[in-house]
């Protein structure tokens, strides 16, 4: 095992990301999990816990392998999967891929600008409110 931290994003892309087979988060909570879904987009296989933020993109069987939380015993069971069946590994790693396509900055952000915008003239249009 190798610790790195503070890493650029290009290194990260081609040092981490794209010679990883598998991407283990095994998280009791996540939020949206920036981590997991950049590797997926550089083609490695997701094992993740059921951490909340994960089920956007984590989708098992399809997208990724996803287990309970605080269960190593099912999270090993399913990295090992993985690595005894490379076809497997593989289909999820296509999946992903296809599907994290859709997660891009600059919609993204737009889509954040325009709900804050939106809240901001029309709290109670969106159905929350503060205080």
């Amino acid at each position: 095992m190798t610790f790195r931290q503070s890493l650029s994003p290009e290194v990260l892309a081609e040092e981490v990301y794209n010679r990883a087979r598998i991407f283990v988060q095994s998280s009791r909570h996540e939020g949206f999990g920036l981590a997991a879904i950049e590797s997926m987009a550089c083609g490695s296989a997701l094992v993740t816990t059921d951490c909340g933020g994960s089920r956007d993109y984590a989708i098992d069987g399809d997208t990724a392998r996803v287990v309970p939380p605080d269960d190593p015993v099912g999270l090993a069971k399913a990295i090992g999967d993985l690595l005894d069946d490379e076809p497997r590994r593989r289909a999820l790693a296509r999946g992903a891929i296809a599907h994290v396509a859709r997660y891009q900055w600059d919609p993204s952000s737009a889509t954040l600008a325009s709900s804050l915008e939106a809240y901001v003239a029309e709290p109670e249009s969106i159905g929350v409110t503060i205080g």
